[in-house]
């Protein structure tokens, strides 16, 4: 199961990486994650060690430079598709205030910090990851994004990788200027 994790992250590495993404390094096959990757500032290093929970997740990030969290998604949804289509970003409707995951749609917004933890608890409940234990450790990761600063927001047009639309979280690192992408409903067809 192992050898089979660390390869299906080789070649999520390798397509992401061939269009131009960059995914989270898993610490299955790199046991050094957390000193590559994402920008080592508080709220990336939270959003790490969540990554690194989950074997299965498609997670990414992209390295944006922008004023404010919604032009931050903006640009993170513009470089995700680039490579395959870079007129995708311009299709979104971005949601200034959004108040639940959208899901199958070219839809992006920012959720209010206060409401963000409840969103993404009870997305849980849709996965595999409903189990009581996984629930506190994301309301954990959650409340110490919540304390570190991170915005957070959603990408309703995500697939998980069983090819079915997914809750996909966002969170916002103003500080490391990065947008973090994480499927809070990760499948393997496997």
């Amino acid at each position: 199961m192992v050898k089979k994790i660390a390869f299906t992250s080789i070649l999520l590495s390798f397509f992401f990486s061939t269009i131009g993404c960059k995914t989270i390094p898993n610490a299955q096959s790199s046991p050094k994650s957390e000193s590559r990757g994402i920008t080592q500032s508080p709220v990336g290093k939270i959003a790490g060690e969540w990554y690194n929970m989950v074997n299965v997740a498609r997670n990414d990030y992209f390295q944006v430079v922008a004023e404010t969290p919604l032009d931050m998604i903006k640009t993170y949804i513009t470089k995700k598709h680039e490579t395959i289509g870079p007129e995708i970003g311009a299709k979104y409707t971005y949601l200034p205030e959004a108040r639940q995951f959208e899901i199958d749609k070219e839809i992006a917004g920012i959720f209010k910090t206060e409401e963000a933890k409840k969103l993404v608890l009870n997305s849980l409940l849709f996965s595999r990851q409903d189990d009581e234990k996984s629930y506190d450790k994301i309301s954990a990761f959650m409340d110490k994004l919540m304390k570190a600063g991170a915005t957070f927001g959603f990408d309703g047009f995500e697939q998980n990788g069983c090819a079915s639309p997914t809750a996909f979280l966002l969170i916002i690192d103003q500080k490391g200027k990065q947008v973090i992408g994480i499927d809070l409903n990760p499948c393997d067809e496997g």
